[in-house]
């Protein structure tokens, strides 16, 4: 018969010992080595201790090497098969002792699993920390580049949009969310890229001011973006939608900036084509290139991909969305708690006409932007307000909320 000896299990490597009582009572203490180095990493792993069977074979073979010609029959083949049961059942034990005590270790519980621990939303982690820190120091030298070097603000967008959107790519393509990277506000960002790099011709600058201004900027109130700075994802979103506003704003009002814009003398304005004209064209190519992408199969047939038309018409938590759809509820478009389906026409109609409405009337006061600093400058503030006030309702009323409760649980946890 076998048992097991009690050894130290806190350490990969290390050996245990195993008490081998052999059948004319001597006993042999025979080491085994922990082989694998994960310990702690392993999730409810029982093989995360295997032992040297080879090793074993030779041992117990030896053993009964001696008294195999005075055992009947297969006796001592049986009593061999039957120790390495018995060795076996102690590997087991090992692994259920040592699964508790990296519970213990890791959770505080030993009875919960480091799967299920790692799954719950920590108070503060690490990953929330550095963005909290990225949030407010990206925050601080946008200013500060707005302010104080202003010539430097091209380079200075290329330099946070980059990194954030590889991020947001990245993330988003293992959330089943990377199709909403070809919504409009990705597109503008394109252009103002494009019109920062070839400093191209005054059309599309001055296409890429309204458009950066208007929808995109306008889009951090009424889809309510918020300047939480522990999320990386809501620091991106705010950026993606308030950077292009930023740059065409340091463009338009800085010493420089009338040679981006074609501004010779004070009191330049937009023509009808540039306000209206040249924008909304663009927005009708990107408008058609979406409704090609989203009907194609690689889109549509996956319906576990999220799209902006698939959860616009599906949410009611936006108060933008609730009011339009009580419009149309009082224009009999639709019934009163008539539920959308995204996938047919009548849906997709109903919402592309939306986003129609919504960019044309978001373009509208970028004329007054346009001729006048302190209008830029009125639009833009109440768009950042909101971001901040946002946030600060995330904050008070959803994360102490989460806070107080994980604070809690662990207090009970340890009471336990």
């Amino acid at each position: 018969t076998c048992k097991l000896i009690s050894g130290e299990m806190s350490e990969p490597g290390k050996e245990v010992e195993v008490e081998v009582k052999r059948m004319d009572g001597t006993v042999s203490p025979q080491p085994v080595e922990l082989l694998r180095d994960d310990l702690l990493l392993s999730d409810d792993d029982s093989s995360a201790f295997d032992f040297d069977w080879s090793s074993w074979d030779d041992m117990t073979e030896s053993l009964f090497s001696v008294q195999k010609d005075a055992l009947p029959g297969d006796m001592a083949s049986k009593m061999q098969a039957q120790m390495r049961a018995q060795l076996k059942a102690a590997q087991r034990l090992m692994a259920v002792r040592a699964d508790e005590l990296r519970r213990r270790i890791i959770t505080g519980n030993k009875d919960k699993r480091v799967r299920d621990f790692l799954r719950e939303v920590p108070t503060v982690r690490l990953i929330d920390k550095i963005s909290f820190t990225m949030g407010v120091l990206l925050l601080l030298l946008t200013e500060y580049v707005m302010l104080a070097q202003p010539q430097w603000i091209a380079p200075w967008y290329f330099l946070c949009m980059t990194p954030l959107l590889i991020s947001r790519y990245y993330f988003y393509t293992r959330s089943n969310l990377v199709f909403y990277m070809i919504d409009f506000c990705y597109f503008t960002n394109s252009l103002v890229a494009l019109a920062l790099l070839t400093d191209g011709h005054v059309l599309l600058n001055r296409a890429a001011f309204v458009l950066s201004n208007g929808p995109i900027a306008i889009a951090i109130p009424v889809w309510r973006n918020s300047l939480v700075f522990h999320s990386w994802d809501k620091i991106t979103s705010v950026y993606i939608h308030a950077f292009p506003g930023i740059v065409m704003f340091v463009k338009r009002w800085n010493s420089t900036g009338n040679d981006f814009f074609g501004c010779e003398a004070e009191g330049c304005e937009l023509s009808l084509l540039q306000w209206l004209g040249v924008p909304l064209g663009l927005y009708c190519v990107w408008n058609i290139f979406y409704i090609f992408a989203v009907e194609s199969p690689s889109i549509k047939f996956q319906v576990h991909q999220e799209t902006s038309l698939r959860y616009l018409t599906t949410h009611d938590n936006l108060a933008f969305v609730q009011f339009i759809k009580n419009i149309f509820v009082k224009l009999g478009i639709l019934k009163k708690g008539e539920k959308l389906n995204p996938e047919t026409w009548r849906t997709k109609s109903l919402y592309y006409t939306c986003l129609v409405i919504y960019t044309t009337s978001t373009i509208l006061p970028t004329f007054l932007m346009f001729k006048y600093q302190w209008a830029h400058i009125l639009i833009l503030s109440i768009c950042f307000v909101f971001a901040v006030w946002n946030g600060s309702t995330f904050y008070i009323e959803v994360f102490s909320k989460n806070y107080l409760n994980t604070v809690e649980r662990r207090a009970n946890n340890s009471k336990k």
